[in-house]
């Protein structure tokens, strides 16, 4: 993807849904060459998962939202936004 300044982003991820691992590689083009490959990898949870994670942590009252703003059930595709009492 070519960004902004005119140098060139390459992205390539892998997904293991089985763990829900995001493996993702991105190398930047800058001038005609490439830099080093910059590796990282992103464990992703469902929701029922995050809310046992809060729960073992001691966290009281959670509630779950598609939006900062507080409004909407989150789906698959919005974001998941947690309030957890203290």
């Amino acid at each position: 993807r070519t960004l902004p300044a005119g140098s060139v982003l390459r992205v390539q991820r892998h997904f293991d849904a089985r763990r829900g691992l995001l493996h993702e590689v991105q190398q930047l083009r800058d001038r005609d060459v490439w830099g080093p490959p910059r590796a990282y990898t992103i464990r992703l949870y469902a929701p029922a998962e995050l809310d046992r994670v809060l729960t073992r942590a001691g966290f009281g009252a959670r509630t779950l939202h598609a939006s900062l703003t507080g409004r909407g059930v989150p789906g698959p595709a919005d974001p998941l936004v947690v309030v957890a009492a203290p």
